[in-house]
């Protein structure tokens, strides 16, 4: 649970404006306006298929910076007996789940899609970010409460949490019919 409308301007500055401009094939003027657009209107659902592109783009580099963030580095260390390796923070690599909450997984199209943006990179070797994990999403967005309710009636949170997860898995996209389907 990212914040991302709340961060999207931070999100492009950490990313850079070129690369997030790749990545959702947007223009820097688009992007500008789009930036605008949500920040004064934060719970604003995506209403055409730049905005999604936007919310997924945005959504895939918040998922990125943070998995970064958790993920501990692996690095060369030379000593008088030569080099060892050194593993710096947490290794994620063999998490076999992670779960996704937040309002850009619960209303996306794609949640599996913007939760591969946590996958260990190959690019990126050093980094020990999940390799294979099966990806939920809190469909009802209740994590958070089953969290505070946890305290008093432990048993209903759990029961609350797990009816809400559900497998992250992508909708079928449609192909736009040319006009030579018509």
């Amino acid at each position: 649970d990212l914040g991302m409308r709340h961060n999207a301007q931070a999100i492009v500055d950490a990313v850079g404006e070129d690369r997030f401009c790749a990545e959702s094939g947007l223009s820097p003027q688009h992007l500008h306006a789009l930036l605008a657009t949500v920040s004064a209107q934060i719970d604003r659902l995506p209403a055409d298929e730049a905005e999604r592109r936007f919310d997924l783009a945005l959504g895939r580099m918040a998922l990125q910076l943070a998995v970064r963030r958790h993920a501990g580095t692996r690095e060369v260390a030379y000593t008088a007996h030569g080099p060892v390796q050194v593993q710096r923070g947490k290794d994620l690599g063999a998490f076999d789940t992670v779960i996704g909450t937040g309002g850009v997984l619960v209303a996306s199209r794609q949640p599996a899609t913007l939760m591969s943006a946590l996958l260990a990179d190959p690019q990126r070797p050093n980094e020990l970010c999940p390799v294979s994990p099966r990806f939920l999403v809190d469909r009802d967005y209740v994590l958070c409460a089953a969290g505070l309710l946890a305290a008093v009636e432990p048993r209903a949170a759990f029961e609350l949490a797990r009816h809400s997860l559900q497998e992250a898995v992508d909708a079928p996209t449609h192909p736009t019919p040319s006009t030579a389907d018509v």
